[in-house]
């Protein structure tokens, strides 16, 4: 209320109080308004809400007081009586392009920009530009995107891409034995410049009026597959014993002993620079080996304690350190199986601290016939859900021995763990 008041429970309008304007009602520069008189009055009556000491965040009760008198000579702004017929002078807008609006407030004489839509649209559309080449999403012709990190066995990448007629698409993903490349939504249409006749649909097929004509209209000795029609698309694994490939609406599953290397995709076609057009199409790559989830609230599942070891397997919880270690506050673990190349292992666990301890938390892996520490990282700090992972491949691996050590008791360390689940990756069968 007018004056500060230690019980102004009124509030106006405002959400929040709001910040005291550093300048007075009738202070330059002026932006003027055309307003009925019939008006003038209502105005007055509504702008007496910023006498409420709600409406304003002061710092001091002087600086309430400057900024009431200050809205009283904003309500005398208002009063008819001192007021004289003008000519109003009009807000106005202009668009000087289809990206900026401008406005001015003094009959065009200054103009100042309030929207630009010309930088949104312009980074807005080179990022997207750049997700999708990064993406292996569509091909820049020639310049193609270098192969990605190592996939992960048992999983799918998919990609919706553009391919040039000049140029090849590389998978970011490499392929390599037992992977499986399936092309579907094969559509477009493109021209051989050496032939002058026809456009040629991705199946070699003609290419008119935006329709593909059925079966192939030639082949030429001279293309990278000479046994499939001129301008189909095909595929090609370098690293393969047949590196050249059908790749039309088709699954092909990367020949055993195959190495990992690079897959791409073209015309069939021995020159492929005087083309023209472009197809689209749908690419997925699923890596070869296994993955496999052990979930410990169901069943040991082949997993047992690691004979001298600490712990014990609780039926629908996991396996577990005992309730009242003598030693450790540790549980350990042990399961054997075929050889096989593994990639990734994460033990999944939890911790229920009661005192932190020193100790640490380690997968041993038998690798090549030698029990070898594959990952080792200190104990945890506080309760709560932790994975411990392999990252790093390993070849020839025919057993693991998780062994989770929290601490020991003398130190003291107290609590519990709970392996309550476990995921392995691979190449090859699943072994377990």
């Amino acid at each position: 209320m007018y004056p500060e008041s230690p019980f102004a429970h009124s509030r106006g309008s405002f959400m929040t109080p709001q910040n005291i304007p550093t300048a007075g009602p009738s202070d330059t520069p002026h932006y003027p308004i055309c307003i009925n008189e019939q008006w003038l009055p209502l105005i007055a009556g509504c702008l007496k809400q910023l006498l409420l000491q709600t409406s304003w965040d002061f710092p001091t009760s002087a600086a309430l007081l400057n900024v009431q008198g200050n809205v009283f000579n904003l309500i005398d702004l208002f009063n008819l009586s001192q007021l004289t017929e003008g000519d109003c002078v009009p807000i106005e807008f202009r668009q000087p392009d289809i990206c900026t609006l401008e406005v001015s407030f003094d009959s065009g004489a200054h103009w100042s920009q309030i929207f630009n839509a010309e930088t949104c649209v312009l980074n807005g559309a080179n990022q997207a530009i750049l997700d999708a080449l990064n993406g292996g999403e569509i091909s820049p012709g020639f310049q193609q995107p270098p192969l990605g990190s190592t996939p992960l066995p048992a999983q799918c990448y998919d990609y919706d891409i553009a391919i040039d007629s000049t140029g090849q698409w590389r998978s970011p993903v490499p392929v390599e034995a037992d992977d499986v490349i399936t092309i579907t939504l094969v559509r477009g249409g493109w021209w051989d410049g050496d032939v002058l006749n026809f456009w040629y649909c991705p199946d070699g097929g003609e290419y008119a009026l935006g329709i593909c004509n059925p079966g192939g209209l030639v082949m030429d000795p001279t293309d990278p597959l000479p046994t499939a029609f001129h301008m189909r698309l095909v595929a090609n694994i370098p690293s393969a014993t047949i590196p050249w490939l059908d790749a039309y609406n088709t699954s092909i599953t990367v020949a055993s002993g195959t190495p990992a290397g690079e897959l791409a995709l073209q015309a069939n076609d021995a020159m492929l620079s005087d083309n023209q057009g472009t197809i689209q199409l749908h690419v997925q790559i699923c890596k070869g080996g296994f993955f496999h989830h052990f979930d410990f609230t169901t069943g040991q599942h082949g997993w047992a304690i690691l004979s001298g070891g600490d712990g014990v397997y609780t039926a629908g919880v996991g396996f577990q350190s005992f309730a009242v270690p003598t030693t450790f506050v540790e549980v350990d673990m042990d399961i054997t199986f075929a050889s096989r190349h593994l990639d990734v292992v994460d033990i999944h666990y939890h911790w229920q601290q009661i005192i932190a301890g020193d100790g640490t938390n380690e997968l041993v892996a038998t690798v090549a016939g030698v029990n070898t520490n594959v990952v080792s990282r200190a104990g945890d700090t506080s309760t709560g859900d932790y994975i411990l992972s392999m990252t790093a491949p390993h070849d020839d691996v025919t057993r693991l021995i998780p062994e989770l050590n929290e601490g020991n008791v003398v130190h003291p360390t107290a609590g519990r763990i709970t392996v309550f689940a476990i995921d392995v990756r691979g190449k090859g069968s699943d072994p377990f």
